[in-house]
């Protein structure tokens, strides 16, 4: 329908439909209607299967004691004051910060220098640098476990050949595991912020960009004034994702240190999982999985809150 033929319509007297009118009360009716709620009552018993009751279920759980031959009994609390008084998963805690905290702040530098670098002067190649950039996050991480084991194996691993160190015990040494386990992790996952910091930087308008060098803003002023609080909203999304999912890593520290030597690399998911599956204690286990969710979603909150206010503080 073509400008000139509405015009000539309203002009007419033609009654344009209001909100709120009789076609808004037929879809509201239909939405009232009993044959939607049936309708959606599969995903609803879906959401509630895989979600609600296993959640429940895993609370249930942390007030009980569960034997090898499958029986529960009854504790209460103790499986809270157990973990309030365990040294080992206290541990396991620190050493899941320093990974998640070291692995992450290097991700989100290493990614804003690549995109930035992109971004300044290989606009035409952002495509492809982006699809190489990607391999590394497209990996398996117990692929990349096995790999960077071998390629650290102290004997005939690559890296000692290349570093010129005889013979180093990379992952054998509990000074050097932990740092070696948060650079694996920083060359993987550092893709997955550099693709999120990239897609801020290609929203960023040029108009805005130009209309303040015109102004004489500087390179550093832009960056600071008109870049950076512009992508802060993605970044911060990806970097709180990003730390979500170091925390509860598992499988790159089990197929690379295993956790060693001793408990140098054994983050809080393997201590989790070694209570459940090694020693059969899922009581236990399910008490300290809460409390960690509960921690890590706490953490969560006051970064998304503190980020926020940095936010406004730069806008």
């Amino acid at each position: 329908m073509t400008q000139q033929t509405v015009e000539k319509r309203v002009g007419a007297g033609a009654q344009i439909p209001r909100a709120g009118g009789a076609g808004s009360r037929k879809n509201r009716q239909k939405q009232s209607s009993p044959v939607w709620h049936v309708m959606l009552a599969p995903s609803l018993i879906l959401i509630i299967s895989l979600l609600v009751y296993p959640l429940i279920r895993a609370v249930i759980m942390t007030f009980q004691k569960t034997t090898l031959a499958g029986k529960s009994s009854w504790v209460g609390f103790d499986n809270y004051t157990r973990l309030a008084t365990d040294e080992a998963f206290w541990r396991s805690m620190g050493v899941t910060a320093v990974f998640s905290v070291g692995a992450v702040v290097l991700e989100l530098a290493l990614a804003w220098a690549l995109a930035l670098f992109l971004w300044n002067g290989f606009k035409r190649l952002n495509t492809f640098f982006r699809i190489v950039f990607a391999i590394p996050m497209m990996l398996s991480p117990v692929i990349v476990g096995v790999v960077w084991r071998t390629l650290l194996n102290p004997q005939f691993g690559w890296i000692n050949a290349v570093l010129g160190t005889d013979n180093a015990d990379w992952l054998g040494n509990p000074q050097t595991a932990l740092p070696v386990l948060i650079l694996v992790d920083v060359w993987q996952w550092t893709p997955f912020l550099f693709l999120i910091v990239a897609s801020g930087l290609a929203g960023v308008p040029e108009e805005v960009i130009e209309a303040a060098k015109i102004d004489g803003a500087g390179y550093w002023r832009v960056l600071r004034s008109i870049v950076i609080p512009l992508t802060a909203p993605v970044t911060i999304i990806g970097a709180l994702f990003r730390f979500v999912d170091a925390t509860k890593t598992f499988d790159l520290p089990y197929n690379l240190t295993s956790g060693g030597p001793g408990t140098a690399t054994e983050t809080v998911g393997m201590f989790i999982y070694r209570k459940a599956f090694t020693y059969y204690e899922q009581g236990y286990a399910s008490a300290l999985s809460l409390v960690l969710t509960i921690i890590v979603g706490g953490l969560a909150f006051f970064i998304l809150r503190w980020l926020g206010r940095v936010q406004r503080e730069l806008s």
